[in-house]
């Protein structure tokens, strides 16, 4: 059943779901963020802890093309690059995340269809997260759960991050405990990497926007 499909078919609200961050998955993802002036995407590995609870473990940035306001995966590269990740990681997989720098991180009519193109290809009880962030802490998520059947956007989710032993609900985090978020994490090494796999790309077509 498509993506299209279930969001016409849904007649009532679906119960709030949770997903919750790492430490190191939310400082990663605030980097990238940060980082680059550009558009960048990337993957999380995430783990279900119940039917409607999950948890992000950590972020991998893959091989891709990218301009301000354009992605455009290395179909060869990525496809490469994905054989080489480790059991644990490939089959957990289960998030794409891309920035949208300054814009809205309202979902635009190419990343529709790219979220079209995955979910269709989900089998069994899979679920997939998509992701778009922009440089103000501003997101928007889509939650397609395969197991439940339904699908959930961002008003629908509890979001939050584990640092330490406290659970902190993203609503609740302040600007500088975002830096220290980031700081903490010590990401020089993540971003040098990340930066050698995203190509500055002029091209016209554009995978999402």
């Amino acid at each position: 059943m498509s993506l299209r499909k279930i969001k016409q078919k849904s007649k009532k609200r679906e119960p709030n779901i949770s997903i919750t961050f790492s430490e190191v998955a939310l400082a990663k993802t605030l980097a990238l963020v940060m980082d680059f002036d550009g558009e960048v995407g990337w993957h999380g590995t995430v783990v279900r802890d119940k039917q409607t609870s999950f948890t992000v473990n950590d972020i991998y940035v893959y091989p891709q093309k990218v301009s301000r306001a354009s992605i455009n995966t290395d179909q060869f590269g990525y496809e490469k690059w994905l054989m080489t990740q480790e059991d644990c990681v490939f089959n957990n997989l289960r998030m794409h995340s891309h920035s949208h720098v300054n814009f809205s991180v309202m979902p635009s009519v190419v990343d529709d269809r790219h979220r079209e193109n995955i979910v269709e290809k989900l089998t069994g009880d899979m679920f997939y997260i998509f992701m778009i962030w922009n440089k103000r802490f501003q997101y928007h998520a889509l939650v397609y759960n395969r197991k439940t059947r339904s699908v959930h956007t961002t008003n629908d989710v509890n979001f939050s991050v584990i640092i330490g032993k406290k659970r902190i609900p993203f609503k609740k985090l302040t600007r500088s405990t975002l830096e220290k978020i980031i700081d903490n994490a010590k990401l020089d090494n993540f971003l040098i990497n990340a930066r050698g796999l995203v190509e500055t790309w002029k091209g016209v077509r554009n995978e999402f926007e």
